[in-house]
């Protein structure tokens, strides 16, 4: 952490001054710096170091929240996604941090009423990626993990994953105890660079739905014409795992946790959810 120099306040637009559709250009306004100050110290074990971070991860004790709703709660949720013909992208209003770090991480996608676990933000470089987690520094937000180069800097053990799907990634802890992982393209022409010139930079790459028993759920996805992308569950005994894709494309992943285990994901299951995004 650094100490000496005293840092001033990062100042945060007005969320009603982001009018644009274009994510990278919401990701830049999101916070701007006074002229001549550093970013404030982060507010969590990760560093900073120069204009980048110093890597910490903290997977396997992060004291995850249970996420809880009233079933009977009506009316809207705000939401970060919009749905379009099938596909999710972000709706601009609501990527700030003021929103995320005080939003329930409850919504509704597809008419159904869901508890989120996690979802992806995608940016055009690790840079970007960079400035967009600064925004978060005066908000009780933390930095859980990277960033670094996903899933071979992450995971202790022998992985087999192509370098096609490697990928820059670094995820947020919110207060309501929902993560927010963002992601950049590690290589030019590579899959996340693919996903990113064929849909956008403001799709939706997957959402995460936390539940209780993953063949359970994945019932009702399936009545919603969202099919498994591979033949069962990821389960390696830390958590279970399972993408679906509708046929627009649009991929939720469905997570069980199991009781005391608050790893963001698993390395073992990792290898086939990755690869089962490119075996449809």
């Amino acid at each position: 952490m650094r100490t000496g120099k005293k840092h001033e306040p990062v100042t945060v637009q007005a969320k009603g001054e982001y009018k644009t559709s274009n994510v990278v250009t919401i990701f830049k306004a999101v916070a701007s710096k006074k002229r001549g100050t550093n970013p404030p110290p982060i507010q969590c074990k990760a560093v900073l170091k120069g204009r980048g971070f110093k890597p910490k991860f903290l997977m396997k004790n992060l004291n995850l929240k249970t996420l809880k709703f009233d079933r009977n709660l009506e009316g809207h949720f705000d939401s970060p996604f919009i749905e379009k013909n099938g596909l999710l992208e972000f709706n601009p209003k609501f990527i700030t941090p003021e929103f995320l770090t005080t939003w329930t991480f409850e919504t509704h996608l597809y008419d159904e009423q869901v508890a989120i676990d996690h979802f992806v933000i995608t940016f055009p470089s690790r840079t970007e990626l960079e400035k967009y987690a600064e925004s978060f520094y005066p908000f009780d937000a933390k930095i859980v993990e990277g960033p670094d180069l996903f899933p071979i800097n992450f995971c202790a053990e022998n992985i087999n994953v192509p370098s096609d799907l490697w990928l820059h990634l670094m995820t947020l802890l919110m207060p309501a105890g929902g993560l927010v992982v963002l992601d950049a393209p590690h290589a030019a022409g590579d899959q996340k660079n693919r996903f990113q010139q064929e849909r956008g930079l403001e799709a939706v790459h997957h959402v995460a739905l936390r539940v209780e028993n993953v063949q359970n759920a994945a019932k009702i996805w399936q009545n919603k014409n969202f099919k498994p992308l591979s033949e069962r569950p990821l389960d390696y005994g830390s958590l279970t795992q399972w993408f679906l894709q509708n046929p627009a494309g649009q991929i939720l992943e469905l997570i069980e946790r199991r009781p005391g285990n608050n790893a963001t994901f698993d390395c073992k299951n990792i290898v086939g959810l990755r690869l089962s995004e490119i075996a449809v």
